[in-house]
């Protein structure tokens, strides 16, 4: 079982942070910027993944990356030709490391 703030060697390196997140409405064509998120020991460069405790409606599209050390950002973006509005939500980035 991972556990949030601790890297466990299960063929590769895990580590994650959470944050509660209200979209704001997304325009045609638009995006918004969410974080940043706590990932200890994440670095630039590592693989991450995103996910949020809402349906992701109309085709929004969820993105993420490290920034920085120790921190990552997800991105909402609407590919769509109408707004989008999300329901509040928690984000959760993983960032994992290559063996």
């Amino acid at each position: 079982m991972l556990r949030k703030g601790q890297w466990y060697l299960l063929g590769f390196d895990y580590s994650y942070g959470t944050l509660a997140y209200d979209p704001p409405s997304l325009g045609a064509q638009g995006y918004a910027s969410a974080g940043p998120v706590s990932v200890p020991g994440a670095s630039v460069g590592d693989i991450v993944e995103v996910s949020f405790s809402n349906p992701l409606t109309g085709g929004v599209i969820l993105t993420a990356f490290v920034s920085a050390a120790n921190q990552c950002y997800a991105v909402f973006f609407n590919p769509t030709a109408g707004a989008i509005d999300l329901p509040p939500g928690t984000i959760t980035v993983q960032a994992r490391k290559a063996s």
